[in-house]
């Protein structure tokens, strides 16, 4: 059982097919965007209305 290929059937016809997934445990490696996107100086500001909708402000 140990990554074999499982097949469900139902009324003798395969339905399902199970197979192992193989994973990359290599080290995750970052920077690809980096000089590709800009965050905005008021990226952190929440507004008056989105505030108000989650209760943080009295309308």
């Amino acid at each position: 059982m140990n990554g074999e290929e499982v097949i469900i059937a139902k009324a003798g016809k395969p339905m399902v097919r199970l197979v192992l997934i193989h994973t990359d445990d290599s080290p995750r490696t970052g920077g690809q965007w980096k000089g590709l996107i800009r965050i905005a100086e008021d990226f952190n500001t929440l507004t008056d209305d989105i505030a108000i909708a989650f209760g943080m402000e009295k309308p």
